[in-house]
């Protein structure tokens, strides 16, 4: 059974074998996205490194409000 949420299609199986990592965030007082990010944080930032992605163009904010 596929769950869609707001921000990604969601497996249940997934959320399954999910579980235990979100149960040790909640021990540790994280979130499951926030232990997640700081797990793979490091990882992301040297494959990012890795491949070289151009600094993205700076947008001049806009006067018309």
């Amino acid at each position: 059974m596929i769950r869609k949420t707001k921000r990604v299609t969601v497996d249940l199986k997934t959320i399954e074998e999910w579980r235990p990592l979100s149960i040790y965030a909640a021990r540790q007082g994280k979130s499951l996205r926030g232990l997640v990010r700081e797990i793979l944080a490091p990882r992301i930032q040297e494959i990012c490194k890795q491949i070289q992605i151009p600094e993205p163009p700076q947008v001049k904010p806009s006067d018309n409000r």
